[in-house]
């Protein structure tokens, strides 16, 4: 990093990114792969395909199973106005 006057660094910019996300963020993030999850499985069968050829992760499936029923509710209703 270059040095400015008198040997000394430069003020950061007032604009530094964070290393962490705040709690808002994650709530966001984690609702939008839900909601991502549930468009890719919930999407109608082709015609002339396998009806069973959704594929998901086995990490979501697990996670899906040890949910609240309400929680997911929220997760997938995320961002829409009552």
């Amino acid at each position: 990093m270059p040095k400015g006057p008198k040997g000394k660094r430069p003020a950061p910019p007032e604009t530094t990114k964070r290393k962490r996300l705040n709690v808002n963020e994650k709530r966001e993030r984690r609702a939008s792969g839900w909601q991502l999850f549930v468009k890719l499985v919930g999407r109608k069968a082709q015609r002339g395909c396998e009806p069973n050829d959704r594929k998901h992760s086995k990490k979501a499936d697990i996670s899906l199973r040890r949910m609240r029923p309400e929680d997911f509710d929220r997760l997938i209703r995320y961002g829409e106005d009552d």
